[in-house]
C-alpha cells in the first residue's frame, strides 16, 4: 500500500478538526460545571446523630456546674441536724466509678 502526501494531509486535517472539536466541548463542559457550582454554591448537611450531639452539648452548657438548690437543701439538713451520710452508698459509688474508670 502506498500512502500519498494528500492522504497524510487528509488524516492530519481530520485529526486537527477532531482535536479542535474536543477542545471546544471540554471548554463548554467546564463552563457549564462552573456555572452549576456558582449557582448552587457549597452545601453542608449535618447528620441526625451530629444534630442530636449539638443539642445535647447545648443542654450541657446551659446546665450550671453547681446545683444551688441541692446545696441549699443539704445545708438546711446539716443545720437542722437531719443530714445522714450513708457510708455504704458512698463506698459503693467509689467502687463503681473506679471500675468505670478502669474500663475507659
Amino acid at each position: 500500500m502506498i500512502i500519498s502526501g494528500k492522504q497524510v494531509e487528509q488524516v492530519l486535517n481530520a485529526y486537527n478538526t477532531q482535536k479542535a472539536y474536543n477542545a471546544e466541548e471540554n471548554k463548554k463542559r467546564a463552563e457549564k460545571s462552573k456555572k452549576a457550582y456558582m449557582t448552587t454554591g457549597d452545601k453542608i448537611e449535618i447528620s441526625r446523630r451530629a444534630s442530636d450531639f449539638q443539642l445535647a452539648m447545648k443542654a450541657i452548657k446551659a446546665t450550671p456546674d453547681i446545683r444551688e438548690e441541692k446545696i441549699k437543701a443539704i445545708k438546711e439538713k446539716i443545720a437542722a441536724g437531719t443530714y445522714n451520710i450513708d457510708a455504704e452508698k458512698i463506698a459503693q459509688k467509689i467502687i463503681e466509678r473506679a471500675l468505670i474508670d478502669k474500663r475507659v
